[in-house]
């Protein structure tokens, strides 16, 4: 059976998990994409489920560059004028509202969801199709089984959770797709759709 985990942050220069997540306090954007606004860990590949990201779509490049800045500038005004209106999920227990009053709960809990954003979007992405239109997700990891991952993509989620088994973040059998950490969703058209993190 499917179990939801509830990721908590604290906040510092390194942000460490209670589950062993660390993020490293960010860079600037530039540190993250290339000089044409596409992600420069944006190398195709195949997956077993999902493809791996090349190019980005200029819509969705330049999305993540704006998200990515906002997270970093630790600004909650930028990233919900950049979430898509009416259609953002940010929890699977309360529909609807505004995102960042979720968000900011969680910060008074000890949790630093600016710096989740900033850590996923330097992560790897793969493309999924669910049918309509394509989306962009980060981490890979969501979309391709653990056993599939790149050393590139273990190298991200490392990063993450350096004193956790990478595989206690995934459900279900290791061959299967099961992430259920925080993930990023852009679709093609770059409306931002998901930042959510369980199960």
């Amino acid at each position: 059976m499917r179990r939801a985990r509830l990721l908590v942050f604290t906040t510092g220069v390194a942000l460490v998990g209670v589950y062993g997540m660390t993020f490293v306090a960010p860079g600037t954007v530039s540190d993250t994409l290339s000089g044409e606004g596409v992600p420069a860990f944006a190398e195709p590949s195949e997956g077993t489920f999902a493809t791996r990201c090349g190019a980005l779509p200029a819509p969705v490049a330049e999305k993540a560059a704006a998200i990515l800045e906002a997270a970093q500038a630790r600004d909650y005004d930028a990233l919900l004028a950049l979430a898509a209106p009416d259609d953002f999920t940010y929890s699977f227990g309360d529909g609807g509202g505004d995102p960042t009053v979720f968000w900011r709960a969680l910060d008074m809990g000890g949790d630093d969801v600016r710096a989740a954003i900033a850590g996923v979007l330097q992560m790897p992405c793969a493309v999924a199709d669910w049918g309509g239109p394509l989306n962009y997700v980060w981490p890979a990891a969501f979309e391709v089984p653990f056993d599939d991952l790149s050393e590139a993509e273990l190298a991200g989620l490392a990063a993450l959770y350096p004193d956790t088994e990478l595989s206690y973040y995934f459900i279900d059998d290791r061959g299967t797709r099961g992430y259920v950490g925080w993930r990023l969703i852009i679709d093609e058209d770059g409306r931002w759709t998901y930042f959510i993190a369980g199960d």
